[in-house]
């Protein structure tokens, strides 16, 4: 597998400082909630396979990887999603729902919220 590499697939324009998050979960999505001190934005990905929350001071990047402060990046040759794919092939040797999975990395103030989803969009709220 190559390098895993972080790529910014959607800029956070409408905030203008790093924003709190509200994480929560409902049957096959996870709702982020961003909020400054002016605006609130909800990013939803749908269907979800998996979600993790790290502190910023836990959050481990390797070689040339760096976030991109305001967006929502998507990790490229991710090991956490091939680590899913081979615990689901041990679990259902023919489900392949994995293969439409992406990995996205959303900061917020001090953790970095991590989804493996099919897909996400964005709303003011």
């Amino acid at each position: 597998m190559s390098e895993p590499r972080l790529e910014v697939v959607h800029k956070l324009s409408e905030l203008s400082y790093s924003p709190t998050g509200k994480v929560s979960v409902e049957e096959s999505r996870v709702t982020v909630e961003l909020t400054d001190d002016e605006v609130n934005i909800r990013v939803v990905l749908t269907p979800y396979q998996s979600l993790r929350v790290t502190t910023s001071d836990c959050f481990a990047l390797s070689g040339e990887m760096y976030v991109t402060p305001l967006t929502i990046m998507e990790v490229a040759q991710s090991p956490w999603l091939a680590e899913l794919t081979a615990a689901l092939a041990l679990v259902d040797e023919s489900g392949n729902f994995m293969d439409r999975s992406r990995h996205f990395v959303i900061a917020c103030e001090d953790r970095f919220i991590e989804v493996a989803a099919w897909d996400f969009k964005v709303e003011a709220f």
